[in-house]
């Protein structure tokens, strides 16, 4: 958060407070965002806890830069439900034998359909093709 580095830019605190109170009402009630906010699929589609680990360190950071007292109290709460959520739900074991014995998601990988790398990178080439068509103008795709 750039503001950090230079308080005499508020107009840059306001932005990061708007980023983060649109994430706070468009993010799913257990925190954690899907890959896509309008993915039409929802909620029968993958989670990014990359973008929300990120999320909650920028909320950890608004709620140590906020000017009220209430904002920095909403910032932290946001950021700790966050961080609870993805420690509690989604993080995986770093070996086998954590995934077989009483490990807290060891449930949760065994229920969960096996995924691919082969389909993720699928599904991340029709995203991108999505996005590129949907933004791109005609006429406008580079090349010589």
């Amino acid at each position: 958060m750039s503001y950090l580095s230079a308080p005499d830019e508020a107009s840059w605190l306001e932005a990061a407070e708007r980023g983060a109170d649109w994430w706070i009402a468009h993010v799913p009630k257990d925190r954690v965002a899907f890959w896509d906010f309008d993915d039409p699929a929802i909620p029968d589609t993958e989670r990014d806890t990359a973008a929300t680990a990120v999320a909650s360190s920028g909320s950890l950071k608004l709620a140590k830069a906020a000017k009220g007292e209430a904002a920095r109290a909403k910032y932290r709460a946001v950021a700790e439900a966050t961080i609870t959520a993805l420690v509690t739900h989604y993080l995986t074991p770093t070996s086998r034998r954590q995934a077989r014995s009483g490990h807290p998601h060891r449930k949760l990988l065994q229920q969960a359909p096996r995924r691919t790398a082969a389909r993720r990178g699928e599904q991340v080439r029709i995203h991108r093709r999505r996005l590129l068509s949907a933004r791109m103008p005609a006429g406008a795709g580079g090349g010589a």
